[in-house]
């Protein structure tokens, strides 16, 4: 009797821990950001909404910001966009900030933002979650968008 209580208790632990692991999956964050590994800037991507439906679009707020004040120098990169289930408009964005060194130079001071636009594929198979990757200099932030099935009529 007691081989069999030590059986359940683990059976039911395994259950609980299966539960808590698969059952309650986490929702998608409207909000997500990174930071590049010397600390300098944050990436930041704010979607609308944490879902869109297939062949809908989802607006998308970019924003990149200093996190150490107005740069000493005039600073320009690329910011790349990496999707899965869908596409962005734009693929990329061309970040700068102004530097103080540098009277002329023009961009954000502090905080550069932009909005981009990312489109869900026209059906939804497997894939039940779009993904964009917002890759500038080290630091990689990525949104998670559920894709919903459209309406059924009936």
């Amino acid at each position: 009797m007691r081989a069999n209580f030590g059986f359940i208790l683990r059976v039911a632990l395994l259950t609980g821990l299966a539960l808590g692991c698969f059952g309650c999956a986490e929702e998608p964050e409207r909000i997500v950001g990174a930071t590049t590994e010397d600390g300098r800037f944050e990436v930041e991507l704010e979607a609308t909404r944490d879902w869109v439906r297939p062949g809908n679009s989802l607006p998308i707020r970019v924003r990149v910001k200093s996190l150490r004040g107005k740069l000493e120098q005039p600073l320009a990169a690329e910011l790349v966009f990496v999707v899965n289930g869908g596409d962005v408009d734009p693929r990329s964005l061309f970040v700068e900030f102004a530097g103080m060194a540098d009277s002329l130079s023009f961009g954000a001071e502090t905080l550069y933002e932009e909005w981009v636009t990312f489109e869900a594929e026209d059906r939804v198979g497997a894939e039940v979650q779009g993904e964009i990757h917002a890759l500038f200099l080290d630091a990689r932030a990525t949104l998670k968008i559920r894709l919903t099935p459209p309406y059924e009529e009936e």
